[in-house]
């Protein structure tokens, strides 16, 4: 996932379950995805400033006012205590916003180039080595003087842009936030938070400086991989611990964790499913595990402290391979002249306007931002699950050798017969164009 760090940021340094290193499959409960469903037909509440009568008094404002905040802490304290499976998008989303979306269609093709373990539980290492690591700035990658010369993608954020692979599947979307001052205000909330926190952090070295970028950054939530023996809460210092509650638990970062839940029901509802489900009993298993957000099906968050949060090309390998991974900019910068997010894959290279969102399947997908100006800032809010989390739950909350040590001839073949078409399994729980109404 763009700009994440892992697990108390050892990933890098510790190899995850691959084919060459002697993963072996899992049984799947069921193969063949849910029907794509409508939207349910209730909505997120999102806040909003009650009119004002121009015969109001002075004080009578002040009253209204004080009234109203009341009731939008309570409301924000009623979002904060939602589960993922309470939120349901309004009806009238897809009208709204899938409907009239036009999408953009790539011909990178999802089931044949990307790079992917061959149990489809996690991606591979990015072993691309004709790119450096580094960060590029938008000159390098589009126009004549471009060695690359990538395509860029104009986008305001005022409408919701699917893009699709060869096959019509959407894997990318750059989704469109509320456009209204109350969301505004969300946003800058957000952005004066993260800017706030980071002063109070407490940095290892190796949290500065990563395989992402030169930026701070922390995770938060539920992970499992690199030869764990079972899921377990990201740890960190005290004063990190403290600082990622208070991130989690504003009600900023509450909503649009929320909105998110939302988004992926509205445009991925059979990946929607897959989520919930492994992560439900991920959850069950262990009342020990904290999620980084009540209302989300990601196990796992990342806050990233910039003030300048420019990623180097990489992959998220260690992600589910067919998953998605939110990524919210935050700042202050010209989208126009950097901050883009750059498929390096898809040969794109997209605008990324602040307070904006763009879901990408970060395990397969190489990504990057381009450079900022000088004295401008960058943060990004991400949210991701670990493919081993799923992976766990599939071989019934065991690690692979006990699972095999457990296991028939019989079911053995059986794992066989699903690590080869969990891949397949996996891109069908992408809604495609016809799904949408797109084609």
């Amino acid at each position: 996932m763009l700009d994440q760090i892992l697990y108390e940021d050892t990933t890098d340094e510790l190899e995850p379950f691959t084919p060459e290193n002697g993963e072996m499959p899992s049984p799947l409960s069921s193969l063949t995805p849910s029907p794509i469903s409508s939207p349910a037909p209730s909505s997120i509440p999102l806040p909003q400033d009650l009119p004002i009568s121009s015969a109001s008094t002075s004080n009578s404002r002040k009253r209204h006012s004080k009234q109203q905040s009341k009731k939008n802490k309570k409301k924000r304290r009623s979002e904060q205590n939602r589960s993922a499976s309470s939120i349901q998008p309004r009806s009238s989303a897809n009208k709204r916003h899938v409907v009239p979306a036009t999408p953009l269609v790539s011909d990178f093709s999802t089931a044949h180039e990307a790079r992917v373990a061959s149990t489809a539980y996690i991606g591979l290492r990015d072993t691309e080595t004709d790119i450096e690591d580094k960060t590029y700035s938008l000159q390098e990658l589009v126009g004549p003087q471009s060695h690359f010369h990538f395509d860029l993608v104009a986008w305001a954020a005022t409408e919701t842009v699917p893009i699709a692979d060869d096959e019509d599947r959407v894997t990318v979307i750059m989704v469109a936030p509320p456009q209204t001052d109350d969301w505004k205000a969300c946003v800058q909330a957000a952005t004066d938070k993260l800017e706030k926190e980071r002063c109070r952090c407490r940095f290892k070295n190796e949290q500065l400086v990563h395989r992402r970028g030169s930026f701070p950054a922390l995770s938060t939530g539920i992970f499992y991989g690199n030869g764990m023996m079972e899921p377990a809460n990201v740890s960190h210092n005290v004063n990190n611990t403290a600082v990622l509650y208070r991130l989690t638990h504003h009600w900023a970062f509450q909503r649009m964790s929320g909105f998110v839940t939302g988004m992926m029901k509205v445009w991925a509802p059979r990946l929607y499913d897959y989520y919930h489900s492994h992560f439900d009993d991920v959850l069950k298993s262990d009342s020990r595990l904290r999620p980084a957000f009540e209302n989300s099906v990601f196990a796992a968050a990342a806050f990233n402290f910039g003030p300048e949060t420019i990623c180097f090309p990489h992959v998220d390998y260690g992600n589910l391979p067919f998953g998605w991974c939110p990524i919210w900019s935050l700042g202050r910068y010209d989208y126009k002249k950097g901050g883009h997010l750059v498929l390096w894959d898809l040969k794109l290279v997209i605008e990324f306007p602040p307070g904006s969102l763009i879901v990408i399947p970060s395990g397969i997908l190489r990504h990057s931002n381009t450079k900022i100006q000088r004295g401008e800032s960058r943060y990004s809010f991400t949210q991701y699950t670990a493919g081993g989390l799923f992976r766990w739950v599939d071989y019934g909350f065991q690690t692979f050798e006990s699972y095999c040590n457990n296991r028939t001839a019989t079911e053995a073949a059986r794992d066989e017969h699903d690590k080869r078409r969990r891949w397949k399994m996996g891109l069908s729980l992408y809604s495609t164009l016809a799904d949408l109404g797109l084609c």
